[in-house]
C-alpha cells in the first residue's frame, strides 16, 4: 500500500462549517480494498526514508470498534469518520441493478425520467465527454454552469475549474482515463457529471445541478442515463462512488461496504491532547445536535450554516 504526501488538516466542524483545522504533514494510503486493519498495522510497521509523522488511511474496510481492540506500542490509531462506501457493479445489465429496487422506488425513478423527457420536449439530452477535444468542450460548456451549482455556492464541493485542473483532466483524456457527462435541457446544460478512472473502477468525483431545475431531478435523470450506458459499454467493473452518504449513491448502488478514515499519529503527549481536543468537540456536537433536534429548530439552524 504505497502512500502519497499530500496536505491533510485535522478539522473541527459544525454541519458543513470548518471552524478551525489543524494542518499535518501527513501520508495518505487508499486502503480500500487492502485488508482492513490487518493490512494497516503492516503499513504502520514498515518505515520508510523520508516518512511523514502522520499517516492517514482512507476507507479501511471496518468498523469503528475495530480500533479500539487494535494496541499499537509507537502509534495512535484515532477514527476520522465511519461511512458507507458504495459502489456498483457493472457485470450484468441495467435491468438487474433495476429489478433490485423496491417496485415504489422503480416507479419514482423511471417517472422522474419521463417528467424530464417530457420537460424537454420528449426527449433527454445528455452526452459523454472522453478523449482530449471533448473534455475541453466539456470545461467551456461545464464552467459556468458549476458557479451556480448548490456544490460552489454552499458546499465548496463543486467541479473545480482551473486551469490546473484542466490540464490534469486532459492529461487523463489523451490516456483514456476520464469520462465525464453534460444533460442538457432545451440546448442549455444543468447537470454535470465528472468521473476519472482509477484501476478498475470509474471514480465518482464531482455531481452538480442547476438549483433552479431541481424540481426535474437533473442530478438522478443524469446518473440513470450514465448508469445505462455503463452497463451496456462496461468501460470498468465498478463505478465508485466513494466515501460518503447519499440517496442517490444508495438508489444507483448494488454493493455497500462499512469503512472507517484512520488518522496514526506518534504515541506523545502532543497528540494525545490534540485527539483528545477533537474528540471532545465531536462529542459537544454530537449531543448539541441531539438537543436541537429535539427542540424543533434543526431546519432553521441548517439554513443559517448554508
Amino acid at each position: 500500500m504505497s502512500g502519497v504526501a499530500t496536505p491533510f488538516r485535522l478539522k473541527f466542524t459544525v454541519g458543513p462549517r470548518v471552524l478551525l483545522s489543524i494542518p499535518i504533514k501527513a501520508t495518505t494510503h487508499n486502503a480500500f480494498g487492502r485488508g482492513g486493519i490487518a493490512h494497516v498495522r503492516e503499513v504502520i510497521a514498515q518505515p520508510g526514508p523520508g516518512r511523514t509523522e502522520a499517516q492517514v488511511f482512507r476507507s479501511v474496510e471496518a468498523a469503528p470498534a475495530d480500533v479500539f481492540s487494535v494496541e499499537e506500542p509507537s502509534s495512535l490509531l484515532y477514527v476520522l469518520q465511519s461511512y458507507m462506501r458504495y459502489r456498483t457493479d457493472l457485470r450484468g445489465d441495467f435491468e438487474d441493478l433495476l429489478e433490485g429496487l423496491s417496485s415504489r422506488t422503480r416507479s419514482t425513478l423511471r417517472r422522474k425520467v419521463r417528467k424530464f423527457e417530457r420537460a424537454n420536449d420528449g426527449q433527454v439530452d445528455w452526452r459523454c465527454y472522453q478523449d482530449f477535444e471533448s473534455i475541453k468542450e466539456f470545461f467551456s460548456l461545464a464552467s459556468p454552469l458549476v458557479e451556480k451549482t448548490y456544490q460552489a455556492t454552499r458546499l465548496d464541493g463543486a467541479l473545480p475549474t482551473t486551469k490546473e485542473f484542466e490540464s490534469r483532466a486532459l492529461g487523463l483524456a489523451s490516456q483514456g482515463l476520464v469520462r465525464a457527462y453534460l444533460l442538457f435541457l432545451h440546448d442549455k446544460p444543468i447537470a454535470y457529471l465528472y468521473a476519472p478512472v482509477s484501476g478498475d473502477s470509474l471514480i465518482y468525483a464531482y455531481l452538480g445541478y442547476d438549483p433552479a431545475c431541481r424540481s426535474l431531478s437533473p442530478g438522478t435523470v443524469l446518473q440513470y442515463h450514465v448508469h445505462r450506458a455503463l452497463f451496456a459499454e462496461k468501460p470498468c467493473r465498478y463505478f465508485d462512488f466513494t466515501e460518503g452518504e447519499g440517496d442517490h449513491k444508495k438508489l444507483f448502488a448494488n454493493q455497500c461496504h462499512e469503512c472507517i478514515d484512520l488518522l496514526c499519529v506518534p504515541r506523545s503527549l502532543r497528540w494525545r491532547c490534540t485527539l483528545a481536543m477533537h474528540r471532545t468537540w465531536n462529542s459537544f456536537v454530537v449531543g448539541s445536535r441531539s438537543v436541537v433536534e429535539r427542540s424543533g429548530f434543526l431546519p432553521f439552524l441548517r439554513r443559517k450554516l448554508r
